[in-house]
């Protein structure tokens, strides 16, 4: 043990190694470096990355330990099992943390080499496991986590999954939301960042970020604006643009859908940006429309933001959103009522104002992120000190 627990008299910091399939900019490692940051000089921290990236690194605060782990042989990166235990047993490491699917064979490594104290966070899964159970990759879940402390999950949908298929005993499975910077993530200012533009009145801003998978079901999104377009056009209707925040595979897919309805005016496709609260500030509207959630960091933020949410039903969405918006959430194969409930947000701002200021009072209420670094301390010190 390189580190010691809070309480026992010593300063010495604990290390964590952190275990990503990917540690490029994305809600996990995003949400792990918030939380590292927060926690303060008790904790060093260590990251693998299986497929090299490392893009996260850019968000740790100066004066967080927080670096690259040490010499990570390219077998144990490719899942070797022996070559995961030798490095395990050879790198001094007080807390294993693995994140995903992805990490598993570092779990099973952990397991059979009877390594440090060990907590595996499951945040969700792509479009493979969204509507199938896979039998093998629960069952080798089953086993690779015996010998964890925790599994941590962060939606209820998570965890009754984790129960249905056994992916570890209930009394290991612990639930901590997610949670959002409200200090960041704030309402814009009135008149600065949703002001007029020059010459006209200022369209209404519908919202999304995301990653550009196939799971995001943004062409929903385009198909839904493609009808407000011509509902607008035809009865005089608010002028609207729409904003779609993120990069990946499909965005050349989308980039033809767009051209395709002759939507290139209304559809902007900016990329990836680091201020997202900015980008947030400047909307009016946020929309999900993914077929596969838990509990979505986007969505936390442009609540947190004041924004009102149009979403297709998936995860805990409705679980965090107030009573007041579940109108505004829609069953998957609903199209209809997605498109429904997008023009109405588009039409009425005093209906944007009272929802906007239901979900930013919710976040405040629920999911404030000092709660979730306070329940990451917790799991920590439990794990490290051998508490059940």
């Amino acid at each position: 043990m390189t580190g010691t627990v809070e309480g026992d008299g010593s300063t010495d910091p604990c290390t964590v190694l952190h275990v990503f399939p990917t540690f490029c900019v994305g809600g996990v490692p995003i949400r792990i470096v918030d939380v590292a940051n927060r926690l303060g000089a008790g904790f060093r921290h260590r990251v693998v990355a299986l497929d090299g990236r490392m893009d996260a690194l850019a968000r740790v605060r100066a004066g967080t330990d927080f670096q690259a782990a040490p010499a990570v042989p390219a077998a144990a990166r490719r899942g070797n099992l022996l070559a995961i235990m030798g490095y395990l047993k050879r790198v001094p490491v007080d807390l294993l943390c693995t994140y995903n699917f992805g990490a598993m064979d570092w779990c099973l490594g952990r397991t059979l080499s009877g390594g440090p104290a060990h907590l595996h966070f499951e945040s969700g899964f792509g479009p493979d496991e969204a509507h199938k159970p896979l039998l093998r990759r629960n069952l080798y879940r089953a086993v690779a986590l015996r010998g964890a402390h925790r599994l941590v999950v962060p939606s209820y949908t998570l965890q009754r999954l984790a129960a249905r298929h056994s992916w570890a005993a209930a009394a290991k499975t612990k639930l901590v939301p997610n949670g959002v910077d409200t200090a960041l993530f704030r309402p814009a200012e009135r008149g600065e960042a949703r002001r007029p533009s020059p010459g006209g009145e200022r369209p209404v801003t519908v919202a999304t970020v995301a990653p550009l998978r196939a799971e995001k079901r943004l062409d929903r999104l385009v198909a839904a604006v493609a009808s407000l377009a011509a509902a607008s056009g035809a009865q005089a209707g608010p002028p609207f643009r729409v904003v779609i925040t993120g990069d990946g595979p499909e965005r050349p897919a989308l980039e033809r859908a767009v051209s395709d309805r002759g939507l290139a005016g209304l559809v902007a496709l900016p990329g990836a940006r680091d201020d997202v609260a900015a980008a947030l500030q400047a909307a009016d509207v946020f929309v999900m429309t993914s077929e596969t959630e838990q509990m979505p960091n986007a969505l936390l933020q442009a609540m947190a933001a004041g924004l009102p949410v149009a979403a297709f039903d998936a995860g805990d969405i409705k679980v965090i959103l107030p009573p007041e918006q579940l109108p505004f959430v829609c069953g998957q194969g609903d199209e209809r009522a997605f498109g429904v409930a997008l023009a109405r947000l588009v039409g009425d701002p005093a209906l944007r104002q009272t929802l906007g200021a239901a979900n930013r009072r919710r976040v405040e209420q629920a999911y404030g992120i000092d709660t979730m670094v306070e329940a990451y301390r917790r799991l920590y010190a439990a794990a490290i000190g051998g508490r059940a």
